[in-house]
C-alpha cells in the first residue's frame, strides 16, 4: 500500500520560545520538527475515542500529572536537605513528610498553574 501525498498543512503560531521547545523535542526523538508535530498531533487525535478530545479529561489528567510531578520534586527536597546536614531521619520524620508532601502537592500545582496563567496575559 502506498502512502497518500500529504497535500494540507495544519499550523499554530508559536512563541520563539515555545518553537525552541519544539525543536527540542523533535531533536531528542530523531525528528524533524515538523515530523514530530504530525505524530504528536495524529497520536492525540488518535488517543481519543472518534478522535473527540475530551478537554476536561485531559485538563483533569495534566492536573494529576502536574501535581505528582510537584509531590515528587517536594519529597525529594524536604527528604535531600536533612540527609545533606547530616541528621538522620527516622521513620516518623520520613511519613511526616510524606503526609506534608501529600497535603501540598495539589495546591502547589495550582498556585503554579495562576502563575503561568499570570505571566501568560
Amino acid at each position: 500500500m502506498t502512502n497518500p501525498l500529504r497535500t494540507k498543512s495544519a499550523t499554530a503560531k508559536v512563541t520563539e520560545h515555545e518553537y525552541q521547545l519544539l525543536e527540542a523535542a523533535a531533536k531528542a526523538r530523531g525528528l524533524t520538527t515538523s515530523e514530530w508535530c504530525r505524530e504528536v498531533l495524529l497520536a492525540g487525535l488518535n488517543s481519543s475515542p472518534a478522535g473527540q478530545i475530551n478537554s476536561e479529561q485531559t485538563a483533569s489528567t495534566d492536573m494529576a500529572i502536574l501535581s505528582e510531578l510537584f509531590g515528587v520534586r517536594m519529597l525529594l527536597l524536604n527528604l535531600l536537605y536533612p540527609v545533606g546536614r547530616g541528621e538522620s531521619l527516622t521513620t516518623e520524620k520520613v511519613e511526616a513528610i510524606v503526609s506534608r508532601v501529600d497535603a501540598e502537592k495539589v495546591p502547589a500545582a495550582i498556585e503554579c498553574l495562576k502563575q503561568n496563567a499570570k505571566r501568560r496575559n
